[in-house]
C-alpha cells in the first residue's frame, strides 16, 4: 500500500464505528427505486432524472451523511482524549525534566512521556483525517447530486460513492 492509499482509508477504530449496513440498505433501496422509472423511447441510462429519483438519491446520501455524523461524534470524543493525553504527557515530561537534577529516574520518565506524546500526536493526526473524511465525503456527493441531470450521471455518481466508501471500509474488517 502506498502512502497515498493509506490516506484514503479510515483508521480501524473509526471504520468499525460506522454503520455500513445502514448505508448498504439505503443504496440497495435506491437501486430498486431508480430502476423502476417510467419507460420511454430513449434508453434508460439517458432518461432525464425525475424529481422522485433525485429525492430518493438525496435521501440515500442523507442517510450516509447521518451515519457518518454519528461516527464523527465518537471520533471527536477520541480526539479530546488524545489531546488530553498529549497535554498530560507534555506536563509530565517537563516536570520530570525539572526533577532530573535530583534523581536519575526522572530522565527515564521524561523519555517515556515523550514517547507517549509522539504516539498520541500520530493518533490525533489520524483521528483528524478520519473526521475530515467523514464530514466531507457525503457532503461532496450531495452537492454533486445537484449537478446530475440524467440517470447515467446518477449511476456514475452512485458508483463513485460506493467505490470510495468501499475503500474506506477495508479496515473495518
Amino acid at each position: 500500500m502506498t502512502a497515498f492509499e493509506s490516506h484514503r482509508e479510515l483508521s480501524r477504530p473509526t471504520a468499525a464505528r460506522v454503520n455500513w449496513h445502514a448505508i448498504d440498505i439505503a443504496f440497495g433501496a435506491l437501486d430498486d427505486t431508480v430502476k423502476k422509472g417510467t419507460p420511454s423511447r430513449t434508453s434508460d441510462s439517458d432518461d432525464k432524472l425525475s424529481d422522485d429519483d433525485r429525492e430518493a438519491v438525496r435521501r440515500a446520501f442523507e442517510i450516509a451523511k447521518e451515519e457518518f455524523s454519528k461516527t464523527v461524534g465518537g471520533v471527536s470524543r477520541m480526539m479530546r482524549y488524545a489531546i488530553g493525553g498529549m497535554v498530560l504527557a507534555l506536563v509530565l515530561s517537563v516536570a520530570s525534566g525539572a526533577l532530573l537534577q535530583f534523581t536519575p529516574w526522572a530522565g527515564l520518565i521524561s523519555v517515556a512521556s515523550l514517547d507517549v506524546l509522539f504516539g498520541l500526536v500520530h493518533q490525533a493526526i489520524g483521528l483528524a483525517r478520519d473526521q475530515a473524511m467523514l464530514e466531507l465525503i457525503p457532503s461532496r456527493y450531495v452537492l454533486a447530486l445537484a449537478l446530475c441531470s440524467t440517470k447515467r450521471e446518477l449511476k456514475s455518481l452512485q458508483a463513485r460513492f460506493l467505490d470510495e466508501t468501499t475503500s474506506l471500509r477495508k479496515r473495518a474488517r
